[in-house]
């Protein structure tokens, strides 16, 4: 379970990552 719980919080770390690299990416 409690491993479950941390590869879950890894993929959202990962996709705020992505999204904040897009952005950057859109605005320059």
């Amino acid at each position: 379970m409690f491993t479950g719980i941390v590869q879950t919080t890894a993929q959202v770390r990962e996709i705020r990552d992505e999204g904040q690299l897009r952005r950057l990416t859109l605005t320059v």
